[in-house]
């Protein structure tokens, strides 16, 4: 990958890959919340690919930032596409920062509906949890607190 145009293309495709995450993570969520424990799984394979297809872009894109290091002489050791826009000069900067923007706010979404479904999940887990040793523990424990 040697031009910006080719770094615009990768950037579309990965926030493309991450959007489509974004939609399946919300369709694990609605499994999730109604228990529906084979559209879980599926929900999560399908996870699985889109994730392959978010991390194949962003080494693309982790490639390209790579090579401009090496292009730049820079001695920085890491360059952030923040960096490289900064570094740049001309109508493609706009159109790098508008991209940089949507990826990050796609991420941010991601993050977000990922800590509702451990929040959901860890929900579910502590109720199974109640409830068996409610179950189990042959009445010995009291439902209601009857000093109140």
């Amino acid at each position: 990958m040697t031009s910006l145009n080719e770094l615009i293309e990768t950037l579309e495709q990965e926030i493309a890959a991450v959007e489509a995450l974004r939609a399946v993570i919300l369709l694990k969520q609605h499994a999730i919340i109604k228990h529906d424990y084979d559209a879980l799984k599926e929900t999560i394979d399908i996870e699985e690919t889109a994730i392959q297809n978010v991390r194949r872009y962003e080494q693309q894109r982790l490639a390209f930032i790579a090579h401009c290091i090496d292009d730049l002489d820079s001695k920085m050791q890491m360059l952030t596409l923040n960096d490289l826009i900064r570094q740049l000069d001309g109508d493609l900067t706009n159109v790098l920062t508008q991209q940089e923007q949507r990826l990050k706010t796609a991420l941010v979404q991601v993050t977000y509906i990922n800590d509702q479904n451990k929040m959901l999940v860890n929900n579910s887990m502590n109720f199974i949890k109640e409830t068996i040793n409610i179950v189990t523990e042959n009445r010995t424990r009291q439902l209601v607190n009857k000093a109140v």
